[in-house]
């Protein structure tokens, strides 16, 4: 007798990935005052910020990379469960890939002799923000577009997803003005809700 394993559930993944994100968050504000440090103000604001959270960014880091991981499972069944999700799929690892890499730079960015060196600092410290920023975003937007390409998803979601993937790729504009970095958490935060959205729209 042959048994039939059921799909595995998209819900639990979305809501972790989610969940582990808002915890970095929360970690952030409570511990540091601030949910990141932008590589864009004094250097010298940057070098404290560093040297006096340590701790507390090593968590963020590791809730991160955890959250990421949430996002390479949500990927893969979405990957399985939905006909035509190639593009979907896509988007999705280099987002999670992009997620990890930056909670690993963020880690690096937590030892002293990164912090006392103005240039490795400002080199991870650019680096982390370019991974976990606008790099990580404009991949969850093509996520998004591909999950809306599949026509696998109720109208209103499409409607929304097709809104998020745009600004999220337009977070892209980062590379060449400061003035783009509003539009990643514009496409950050709505899009993780989206997903979880996602994830209970195809158990």
């Amino acid at each position: 007798m042959t048994t039939t394993l059921a799909p595995p559930r998209t819900a639990p993944p979305a809501v972790a990935m989610f969940g582990l994100f808002l915890v970095s968050l929360l970690i952030g504000l409570v511990f540091t005052g601030s949910m990141y440090s932008s590589p864009f103000i004094d250097d010298g604001e940057i070098a404290r910020y560093y040297a006096d959270n340590a701790g507390a960014l090593r968590w963020i880091a590791l809730t991160q990379f955890l959250s990421a991981l949430a996002l390479l499972v949500f990927t893969a069944v979405i990957s399985e469960r939905v006909p035509g999700a190639r593009i979907a799929a896509a988007g999705g690892y280099l987002s999670a890939g992009l997620l990890a890499v930056n909670a690993l730079t963020q880690w690096v960015l937590t030892y002293d002799g990164v912090i006392a060196s103005p240039e490795a600092r400002r080199g991870f410290h650019l680096l982390f923000f370019g991974l976990g920023g606008f790099g990580h975003v404009a991949a969850g937007g093509v996520m998004v577009a591909g999950l809306c390409l599949t026509g696998v998803l109720p109208k209103v979601l499409r409607q929304i997803g097709w809104v998020l993937a745009a600004l999220s790729v337009l977070s892209l504009f980062t590379f060449v003005t400061e003035a783009a970095t509003l539009l990643i958490p514009i496409g950050r935060f709505p899009t993780l809700l989206w997903l979880v959205a996602v994830g209970y729209a195809l158990r």
